[in-house]
């Protein structure tokens, strides 16, 4: 029996909550490639940080469409997902949707203070599936 919308929402949103790490894949020329990214939830969009230099931000400059998975690598709960990318910007530029991020997701404080050149994206679901 197929779930109703309302539960089917409730638990995408448990997996959203329960798990801190995506893995997201990107297209371009040279194939397809899968990196695991931190992430947070807005609502069923989803933010994360992105290399400004390598090859995750490159792809997605050229061809915004993702496919993701997010669960705790049990095949019984995990949500994968399509949609676009968009490049928000640097978290200083942004610093409200930072600190919503951080407030989430602490370690991105940490990610940005070690590291250089990255950036918010947020990718926009147009679809979501539930196992």
């Amino acid at each position: 029996m197929a779930q109703d919308k309302a539960t089917v929402e409730q638990r995408v949103e448990q997996v959203f909550r329960e798990n801190e790490v995506m893995n997201v894949a990107t297209q371009s020329d040279e194939g397809p490639c899968c990196v695991p990214l931190l992430f947070v939830a807005a609502g069923f969009d989803v933010l994360c940080l992105v290399a400004n230099d390598g090859r995750t931000m490159a792809d997605l400059r050229r061809n915004p469409r993702v496919a993701f998975t997010i669960s705790s690598q049990a095949p019984e709960a995990f949500v994968q997902g399509l949609g676009l990318a968009y490049v928000v910007g640097p978290p200083a530029e942004n610093p409200a949707l930072f600190d919503f991020m951080c407030d989430k997701q602490p370690r991105f404080r940490e990610l940005v203070r070690t590291g250089s050149g990255l950036m918010i994206v947020r990718l926009v679901c147009e679809r979501l599936a539930l196992s």
